[in-house]
């Protein structure tokens, strides 16, 4: 897992982190594939982005589970439409 804050996006290889971050009201604006099979989900950087991601690695997020299992299948479904 690879994560990283650039002015203002924040990109990660995470797709866990990915879709609670959608589920949680921020857009997914970008995938970037880079050279490995690997591609990074990118966001609008934000205070708030930032503490759902503290709350996300700390075990505190809490997200309505079939709303979070949607989000899994339509980023997947995203990743999918490049092959």
């Amino acid at each position: 897992m690879s994560m990283k804050k650039d002015g203002d996006v924040f990109q990660t290889s995470d797709l866990g982190l990915a879709a609670a971050l959608n589920c949680k009201g921020f857009k997914l604006t970008d995938l970037i594939w880079e050279e490995s099979p690997k591609a990074s989900f990118v966001f609008e950087q934000s205070e708030a982005l930032n503490n759902t991601i503290k709350e996300y690695w700390a075990d505190r997020l809490l997200i309505e589970p079939k709303a979070y299992f949607n989000q899994l299948k339509t980023i997947k479904n995203r990743l999918y439409e490049r092959k």
